[in-house]
């Protein structure tokens, strides 16, 4: 079954000037128009469908087949369907079928969702889980949530990218003290990933990261000398 796709600038056409009744078997023609705009039914199937009565559905009809000076569309001198062996025929039904004006918008929108820098959709799913699988590793966590890797990839980031920042918050003082970080949610978040993507190791106080560390694999410090 075709999808119903109303034009969303009927409400300034000279249609919907008509009497409610009219409108509603217009209305009803659309949307047991088939892709092509053909309706195969009588007057009383489609009266049937509109819960309109014969005698107006009938006066409906007639003044589709009728031109309509004020119809912004004139090619057919705004008739607005014709009679056929089946049924009806709707007149320029794929002109309005094939407009549709938030197509650009939403073809961006799906691009943007499959963009990934020399990563294809199919793909993409496997590069996560490159990355998953390595903070895993290091942590000796279990995570399994993509949702936090996968706009980033979609950014362009790398595996790579991703992976330098998991070693360089393994020597950041405060996550090593704060292991639980460690996660996807935390380090790959937009805010934190920019940020981070930049930071070294050496950036951290080579003290501190040494005392961390001692701590995170349970190495008690050198004792003072005396």
């Amino acid at each position: 079954m075709p999808f119903v796709k109303i034009d969303c600038k009927i409400l300034d056409k000279s249609i919907w000037r008509e009497s409610p009744g009219v409108c509603k078997v217009w209305i009803t023609l659309l949307a047991m128009a088939d892709s092509d705009g053909l309706v195969e039914a009588s007057i009383t199937g489609i009266a049937d469908r509109a819960k309109m009565s014969i005698e107006e559905t009938e006066v409906a009809i007639i003044k589709f087949q009728q031109p309509d000076k004020w119809s912004t569309n004139q090619e057919n001198e705004g008739r607005r369907i014709e009679r056929i062996t089946e049924g009806f025929k709707i007149l320029n039904y794929q002109q309005y079928r094939n407009k549709d004006y938030t197509a650009a918008a939403r073809v961006k929108k799906y691009r943007d969702g499959l963009r990934v820098t020399g990563v294809t959709k199919r793909t993409e799913y496997v590069y996560a889980s490159d990355v998953l699988s390595y903070l895993n590793l290091k942590t000796g966590r279990k995570y399994r949530e993509f949702k936090n890797i996968l706009p980033r990839l979609r950014e362009g980031r790398t595996v790579e990218e991703m992976k330098k920042v998991i070693d360089t918050k393994l020597l950041d003082p405060y996550f090593v003290e704060h292991p639980q970080h460690m996660n996807p949610e935390t380090l790959f978040r937009p805010g934190n990933f920019d940020r981070y993507i930049n930071q070294r190791p050496e950036d951290f106080k080579k003290d501190d990261s040494l005392n961390g560390i001692n701590k995170m694999f349970l190495i008690p410090p050198p004792e003072k000398s005396k």
